[in-house]
Protein backbone atom coordinates (compact mmCIF):
# COMPACT_ATOMS: atom_id res chain seq x y z
CA UNK A 1 0.00 0.00 0.00
CA UNK A 2 2.74 3.11 0.82
CA UNK A 3 4.22 1.35 -2.18
CA UNK A 4 1.11 2.52 -4.28
CA UNK A 5 1.35 5.56 -2.66
CA UNK A 6 4.69 6.56 -3.13
CA UNK A 7 4.56 5.57 -6.90
CA UNK A 8 1.40 8.13 -7.10
CA UNK A 9 3.18 10.75 -5.23
CA UNK A 10 6.04 10.57 -7.80
CA UNK A 11 4.14 10.65 -11.25
CA UNK A 12 1.73 13.57 -9.80
CA UNK A 13 5.22 15.52 -9.30
CA UNK A 14 6.98 14.21 -12.21
CA UNK A 15 3.56 15.43 -14.36
CA UNK A 16 2.72 18.73 -12.73
CA UNK A 17 6.25 19.72 -12.28
CA UNK A 18 8.16 17.95 -14.89
CA UNK A 19 6.15 16.54 -17.44
CA UNK A 20 4.11 19.42 -18.07
CA UNK A 21 6.80 21.51 -18.36
CA UNK A 22 8.67 19.45 -21.14
CA UNK A 23 5.78 19.09 -23.13
CA UNK A 24 5.47 22.89 -23.38
CA UNK A 25 8.95 23.19 -24.83
CA UNK A 26 9.85 20.90 -26.67
CA UNK A 27 7.56 19.45 -29.84
CA UNK A 28 5.36 16.31 -29.06
CA UNK A 29 7.42 14.14 -31.84
CA UNK A 30 10.88 15.08 -29.19
CA UNK A 31 8.79 14.35 -26.17
CA UNK A 32 7.56 10.94 -27.55
CA UNK A 33 11.37 10.10 -28.68
CA UNK A 34 12.14 10.48 -25.46
CA UNK A 35 9.53 8.86 -23.31
CA UNK A 36 10.63 5.80 -25.93
CA UNK A 37 14.06 6.12 -25.17
CA UNK A 38 13.33 6.23 -21.37
CA UNK A 39 11.06 2.98 -21.82
CA UNK A 40 13.53 1.40 -23.75
CA UNK A 41 16.69 2.38 -20.94
CA UNK A 42 14.07 0.95 -18.31
CA UNK A 43 13.65 3.77 -16.88
CA UNK A 44 9.62 3.23 -16.57
CA UNK A 45 8.35 5.30 -14.10
CA UNK A 46 9.87 8.70 -16.17
CA UNK A 47 8.27 7.04 -19.30
CA UNK A 48 4.80 6.28 -17.81
CA UNK A 49 4.90 10.25 -16.63
CA UNK A 50 5.74 10.95 -20.73
CA UNK A 51 2.91 9.16 -21.61
CA UNK A 52 0.15 9.89 -19.50
CA UNK A 53 1.09 13.81 -20.52
CA UNK A 54 0.83 12.57 -24.18
CA UNK A 55 -2.13 10.71 -23.82
CA UNK A 56 -4.08 13.46 -21.54
CA UNK A 57 -6.91 14.50 -23.44
CA UNK A 58 -6.47 12.34 -26.76
CA UNK A 59 -7.78 8.82 -28.10
CA UNK A 60 -4.67 7.48 -29.44
CA UNK A 61 -4.36 3.44 -29.16
CA UNK A 62 -0.66 3.52 -29.62
CA UNK A 63 -0.34 5.89 -26.35
CA UNK A 64 -2.49 3.58 -24.56
CA UNK A 65 -1.01 0.57 -25.01
CA UNK A 66 2.60 2.26 -24.31
CA UNK A 67 1.20 3.74 -21.45
CA UNK A 68 0.21 0.11 -20.42
CA UNK A 69 3.30 -1.14 -21.43
CA UNK A 70 5.26 1.17 -19.08
CA UNK A 71 2.74 0.33 -16.45
CA UNK A 72 3.07 -3.53 -16.65
CA UNK A 73 6.85 -3.11 -16.62
CA UNK A 74 7.26 -0.74 -14.08
CA UNK A 75 4.75 -3.41 -11.65
CA UNK A 76 7.11 -6.27 -13.20
CA UNK A 77 10.11 -4.36 -11.91
CA UNK A 78 9.28 -3.64 -8.38
CA UNK A 79 7.80 -7.29 -7.98
CA UNK A 80 10.95 -8.68 -8.60
CA UNK A 81 13.43 -6.42 -6.84
CA UNK A 82 10.80 -7.30 -3.34
CA UNK A 83 11.14 -11.06 -4.65
CA UNK A 84 15.07 -10.47 -5.01
CA UNK A 85 15.15 -9.28 -1.91
CA UNK A 86 12.99 -12.01 -0.19
CA UNK A 87 15.47 -14.37 -1.57
CA UNK A 88 18.54 -13.01 -0.14
CA UNK A 89 16.78 -13.50 3.14
CA UNK A 90 16.19 -16.86 2.31
CA UNK A 91 12.21 -16.07 1.82
CA UNK A 92 11.57 -18.54 -0.60
CA UNK A 93 7.78 -18.25 0.45
CA UNK A 94 7.30 -14.87 0.04
CA UNK A 95 9.76 -14.68 -3.44
CA UNK A 96 8.11 -17.11 -4.78
CA UNK A 97 4.55 -15.62 -3.89
CA UNK A 98 5.41 -12.07 -5.27
CA UNK A 99 6.24 -13.20 -8.83
CA UNK A 100 3.79 -16.03 -9.08
CA UNK A 101 1.35 -13.74 -11.15
CA UNK A 102 3.83 -11.98 -13.09
CA UNK A 103 2.73 -11.69 -16.84
CA UNK A 104 5.45 -11.44 -19.48
CA UNK A 105 6.25 -8.11 -20.77
CA UNK A 106 8.29 -5.81 -23.21
CA UNK A 107 11.13 -6.20 -21.53
CA UNK A 108 12.41 -9.65 -22.46
CA UNK A 109 15.80 -9.53 -20.47
CA UNK A 110 13.89 -8.62 -16.86
CA UNK A 111 10.63 -10.91 -17.75
CA UNK A 112 13.71 -13.87 -18.31
CA UNK A 113 15.43 -12.56 -14.97
CA UNK A 114 12.03 -12.99 -13.67
CA UNK A 115 11.24 -16.67 -14.79
CA UNK A 116 14.41 -17.96 -13.68
CA UNK A 117 14.15 -16.68 -9.89
CA UNK A 118 10.52 -17.70 -9.88
CA UNK A 119 11.91 -21.49 -11.07
CA UNK A 120 14.38 -21.23 -8.39
CA UNK A 121 11.92 -20.48 -5.60
CA UNK A 122 9.77 -22.76 -6.94
CA UNK A 123 12.24 -25.55 -6.42
CA UNK A 124 12.94 -24.27 -2.84
CA UNK A 125 9.76 -24.24 -1.42
CA UNK A 126 9.01 -27.97 -3.17
CA UNK A 127 12.11 -29.30 -1.36
CA UNK A 128 11.00 -27.38 1.72
CA UNK A 129 7.46 -29.04 1.71
CA UNK A 130 9.01 -32.52 1.17
CA UNK A 131 11.45 -32.17 4.36
CA UNK A 132 8.36 -31.03 6.68
CA UNK A 133 6.53 -34.67 4.88
CA UNK A 134 9.30 -36.52 5.50
CA UNK A 135 9.67 -35.32 9.44
CA UNK A 136 5.96 -35.37 9.70
CA UNK A 137 5.62 -38.91 8.30
CA UNK A 138 8.39 -40.16 11.02
CA UNK A 139 6.81 -38.84 13.61
CA UNK A 140 3.90 -40.47 12.85
CA UNK A 141 5.76 -43.96 12.48
CA UNK A 142 7.31 -42.84 15.89
CA UNK A 143 3.95 -42.78 17.22
CA UNK A 144 2.39 -46.17 15.81
CA UNK A 145 5.33 -47.83 16.77
CA UNK A 146 4.69 -46.27 20.82
CA UNK A 147 1.12 -47.77 20.62
CA UNK A 148 2.60 -51.33 19.58
CA UNK A 149 4.81 -50.97 22.41
CA UNK A 150 2.45 -50.25 24.67
CA UNK A 151 -0.14 -52.58 23.82
CA UNK A 152 2.41 -55.37 24.58
CA UNK A 153 3.34 -54.07 27.76
CA UNK A 154 -0.23 -54.08 28.82
CA UNK A 155 -0.51 -57.57 27.20
CA UNK A 156 2.34 -58.60 29.40
CA UNK A 157 0.79 -57.01 32.65
CA UNK A 158 -2.14 -58.26 32.30
CA UNK A 159 -0.67 -61.96 32.06
CA UNK A 160 1.69 -61.03 35.21
CA UNK A 161 -1.22 -59.93 37.29
CA UNK A 162 -3.16 -63.26 36.42
CA UNK A 163 -6.20 -60.86 35.14
CA UNK A 164 -7.14 -59.92 32.01
CA UNK A 165 -7.45 -56.19 31.22
CA UNK A 166 -9.41 -54.27 28.57
CA UNK A 167 -6.82 -52.59 26.74
CA UNK A 168 -7.30 -48.53 26.16
CA UNK A 169 -8.34 -47.32 23.21
CA UNK A 170 -5.30 -45.65 21.59
CA UNK A 171 -5.61 -41.90 20.99
CA UNK A 172 -6.51 -41.04 17.56
CA UNK A 173 -3.42 -39.09 15.65
CA UNK A 174 -5.01 -35.70 14.38
CA UNK A 175 -2.40 -34.20 11.36
CA UNK A 176 -4.01 -31.03 9.64
CA UNK A 177 -3.21 -30.43 6.08
CA UNK A 178 -2.26 -27.23 5.82
CA UNK A 179 -4.23 -25.93 2.61
CA UNK A 180 -1.94 -24.01 0.19
CA UNK A 181 -2.69 -20.84 -0.16
CA UNK A 182 0.08 -18.68 -1.67
CA UNK A 183 -1.97 -15.52 -1.34
CA UNK A 184 -1.54 -15.82 2.73
CA UNK A 185 1.78 -16.87 3.26
CA UNK A 186 1.71 -16.49 7.46
CA UNK A 187 -1.29 -18.40 7.56
CA UNK A 188 -0.16 -21.15 5.54
CA UNK A 189 3.20 -21.37 7.81
CA UNK A 190 0.91 -20.80 10.69
CA UNK A 191 -1.00 -24.28 9.79
CA UNK A 192 1.63 -25.66 8.80
CA UNK A 193 3.21 -25.36 12.55
CA UNK A 194 0.44 -26.20 14.42
CA UNK A 195 -0.06 -29.41 12.77
CA UNK A 196 3.17 -30.35 13.58
CA UNK A 197 2.98 -28.93 17.38
CA UNK A 198 -0.11 -31.20 17.42
CA UNK A 199 1.71 -34.04 16.65
CA UNK A 200 4.09 -33.88 19.64
CA UNK A 201 1.59 -33.23 21.96
CA UNK A 202 -0.19 -35.81 21.15
CA UNK A 203 3.25 -38.12 21.57
CA UNK A 204 3.45 -35.82 24.63
CA UNK A 205 0.33 -37.28 25.81
CA UNK A 206 1.19 -40.62 25.01
CA UNK A 207 4.11 -40.32 27.00
CA UNK A 208 1.88 -39.36 30.48
CA UNK A 209 -0.21 -42.20 29.80
CA UNK A 210 2.75 -44.85 30.16
CA UNK A 211 3.79 -42.95 33.34
CA UNK A 212 0.34 -43.19 35.18
CA UNK A 213 0.54 -46.53 34.30
CA UNK A 214 4.15 -46.97 35.95
CA UNK A 215 2.88 -45.11 38.76
CA UNK A 216 -0.15 -47.72 39.08
CA UNK A 217 2.25 -50.35 38.63
CA UNK A 218 4.49 -48.83 41.31
CA UNK A 219 1.63 -48.37 43.65
CA UNK A 220 0.89 -52.83 42.83
CA UNK A 221 4.45 -53.26 43.70
CA UNK A 222 4.98 -54.18 40.24
CA UNK A 223 8.64 -52.68 40.05
CA UNK A 224 9.50 -54.25 36.63
CA UNK A 225 6.75 -53.73 34.59
CA UNK A 226 6.92 -49.86 36.28
CA UNK A 227 10.48 -49.87 34.83
CA UNK A 228 9.04 -51.09 31.21
CA UNK A 229 6.86 -48.29 30.94
CA UNK A 230 8.96 -45.78 32.44
CA UNK A 231 11.62 -46.79 30.21
CA UNK A 232 9.15 -46.46 27.03
CA UNK A 233 8.11 -43.12 28.69
CA UNK A 234 11.80 -41.51 28.88
CA UNK A 235 12.23 -42.72 24.79
CA UNK A 236 9.10 -40.74 23.61
CA UNK A 237 9.89 -37.51 25.63
CA UNK A 238 13.36 -37.26 24.05
CA UNK A 239 11.60 -37.72 20.76
CA UNK A 240 9.72 -35.03 21.88
CA UNK A 241 12.28 -32.91 23.07
CA UNK A 242 14.80 -33.21 19.95
CA UNK A 243 11.47 -32.39 17.71
CA UNK A 244 10.36 -29.55 19.50
CA UNK A 245 13.83 -27.93 19.65
CA UNK A 246 14.20 -28.47 16.04
CA UNK A 247 10.61 -27.25 15.57
CA UNK A 248 11.02 -23.87 17.53
CA UNK A 249 14.67 -23.06 15.38
CA UNK A 250 13.49 -23.39 12.21
CA UNK A 251 9.94 -23.44 11.88
CA UNK A 252 7.98 -21.61 14.88
CA UNK A 253 6.52 -18.19 14.46
CA UNK A 254 7.25 -15.37 16.44
CA UNK A 255 3.70 -15.45 18.14
CA UNK A 256 4.18 -19.00 19.12
CA UNK A 257 7.38 -19.18 20.43
CA UNK A 258 5.71 -19.60 24.07
CA UNK A 259 3.98 -22.19 22.76
CA UNK A 260 7.05 -24.21 22.31
CA UNK A 261 8.63 -23.25 25.17
CA UNK A 262 5.29 -24.40 26.86
CA UNK A 263 5.60 -27.85 25.02
CA UNK A 264 9.83 -28.10 25.92
CA UNK A 265 9.32 -27.10 29.23
CA UNK A 266 6.30 -29.46 30.10
CA UNK A 267 8.61 -32.25 28.43
CA UNK A 268 10.98 -31.51 30.80
CA UNK A 269 8.87 -32.20 33.60
CA UNK A 270 7.64 -35.06 32.94
CA UNK A 271 11.28 -36.63 32.32
CA UNK A 272 11.94 -35.31 36.01
CA UNK A 273 8.55 -37.18 36.65
CA UNK A 274 10.18 -40.36 35.34
CA UNK A 275 13.79 -40.28 37.08
CA UNK A 276 11.54 -39.89 40.27
CA UNK A 277 9.18 -42.48 39.80
CA UNK A 278 12.55 -44.71 38.89
CA UNK A 279 14.01 -43.80 41.83
CA UNK A 280 11.44 -45.22 43.82
CA UNK A 281 11.42 -48.58 42.20
CA UNK A 282 14.70 -48.97 44.01
CA UNK A 283 13.12 -48.34 47.38
CA UNK A 284 10.22 -50.43 46.59
CA UNK A 285 10.57 -53.62 49.01
CA UNK A 286 11.32 -51.22 51.89
CA UNK A 287 8.48 -48.85 51.96
CA UNK A 288 10.12 -45.84 53.58
CA UNK A 289 10.29 -42.31 53.48
CA UNK A 290 12.73 -42.46 50.66
CA UNK A 291 10.22 -44.44 48.46
CA UNK A 292 6.99 -42.41 49.71
CA UNK A 293 9.08 -39.40 48.82
CA UNK A 294 10.28 -39.97 45.43
CA UNK A 295 6.52 -41.58 44.31
CA UNK A 296 5.05 -38.51 45.38
CA UNK A 297 7.70 -36.28 43.98
CA UNK A 298 7.21 -38.33 40.29
CA UNK A 299 2.98 -37.66 40.97
CA UNK A 300 3.41 -34.24 41.65
CA UNK A 301 5.43 -33.42 38.57
CA UNK A 302 3.24 -36.00 36.49
CA UNK A 303 0.35 -33.60 37.71
CA UNK A 304 2.01 -30.48 36.80
CA UNK A 305 2.67 -31.89 33.24
CA UNK A 306 -0.36 -33.00 32.48
CA UNK A 307 -2.20 -29.35 33.33
CA UNK A 308 0.35 -28.21 31.05
CA UNK A 309 -0.56 -30.49 28.53
CA UNK A 310 -4.39 -29.28 28.58
CA UNK A 311 -2.94 -25.70 27.66
CA UNK A 312 -1.13 -26.71 24.83
CA UNK A 313 -4.40 -28.56 23.59
CA UNK A 314 -6.32 -25.45 23.92
CA UNK A 315 -3.94 -23.92 21.30
CA UNK A 316 -4.05 -26.07 18.93
CA UNK A 317 -7.75 -26.75 18.73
Amino acid sequence: MYRKVLISIVLILLITLGGVFAYSSYSEGKFLSEANSAFNKGNYLAALASYFVLNEDKDDLSLELKLQQAKESLIVEENFKRAKAAAEEGDWLETKYLLSEVKPIVDSDLYEKVLVLYQEASKKVEALEIKIAAEMQLLRDEAVQVKLQREQAEKETAEIAGKLSEVEKAKELVEQEAAAAQQEVVIERMLKFKNELSLLIDLLDSGSDLVLDGIVQIESDNDSIALTFLNQARTLFSNVQEHGEDLKLNRTPESAVFEVDVLLSTTFVLKKAVLSLGSATIFIEEQDDTFYQYLNDGKAFYNSGIEDIAQLKGFVD
